[in-house]
């Protein structure tokens, strides 16, 4: 599990010692590291710049830093066993070809290395979320996405009841002004592949586009992107 829950005004002051590049990352941005798998539009350099992230993080002194919000760690923990069950079903699939087309060896090999490439992938996707410092639910910016929800504003679209994402930009959002106020001058950068909401990385929608111009964040659509964007 990632650390306990901190105060925003904690958090800054971490950063601010730590001085590294922040990414905050949305639930998407880390399930698509088992969904890689199977999902076409997954970037061929996702799960092996998950692993740089990991290993950049597991570094003295760390060398960038993971962000969520509470939002995001309950939609992981929610989302995970059915990600997870694509990610079963898919090796299952692949095994079951192999069992028609190769011979025994062959196909017991396949098997091995499917079964260990889906334990991989999972450990990989629990280290990632571990890894993260966890930004507790604010009053004020729970306020703030009710009303950017209420008022329709992106990541909020006519129709749809998606405070979650609202209270997940609205958290960040706060976060990086914070970390602005104080001096901080490393990149920040919010990763997410929904698109249908926040708009086609790296152009977010508006206001969002604004929004993030305003206090310099950067908008990826996964980890990779992100590392890449920061020359890891």
């Amino acid at each position: 599990m990632p650390s306990q829950p901190s105060s925003i005004a904690e958090l800054v002051t971490a950063l601010l010692a730590q001085s590294v590049p922040v990414i905050f990352l949305d639930t998407c941005s880390i399930l698509d590291v088992p969904r890689s798998l199977h999902r076409e539009i997954a970037s061929t350099t996702l799960v092996q710049n998950a692993l740089k992230a990991h290993e950049a993080l597991s570094e003295t002194p760390a060398k960038l830093q993971l962000v969520i919000s509470e939002q995001v760690a309950r939609e992981y923990t929610t989302n995970l066993p059915e990600v997870l069950k694509e990610l079963r079903d898919r090796i299952t699939q692949v095994s079951l070809i192999g069992r028609s087309l190769l011979h025994a060896t062959e196909s017991a090999q396949l098997g091995s290395t499917l079964t260990t490439l889906e334990a991989n992938l999972t450990s990989l996707t629990n280290q990632v979320f571990s890894s993260c410092l966890t930004i507790a639910t604010d009053k004020t910016c729970v306020s703030r996405a009710t009303a950017r929800l209420a008022s329709n504003t992106a990541p909020a679209k006519r129709g749809s009841s998606n405070l979650g994402d609202c209270l997940v930009i609205e958290h960040f959002l706060e976060f990086v002004r914070q970390l602005r106020a104080d001096g901080f001058g490393r990149p920040c950068i919010f990763v997410s592949s929904n698109y249908k909401d926040y708009g086609k990385a790296v152009n977010p929608k508006a206001p969002l586009d604004s929004e993030f111009a305003a206090i310099s964040i950067d908008y990826m659509p996964d980890i990779s992107a992100a590392l890449t964007q920061l020359g890891f």
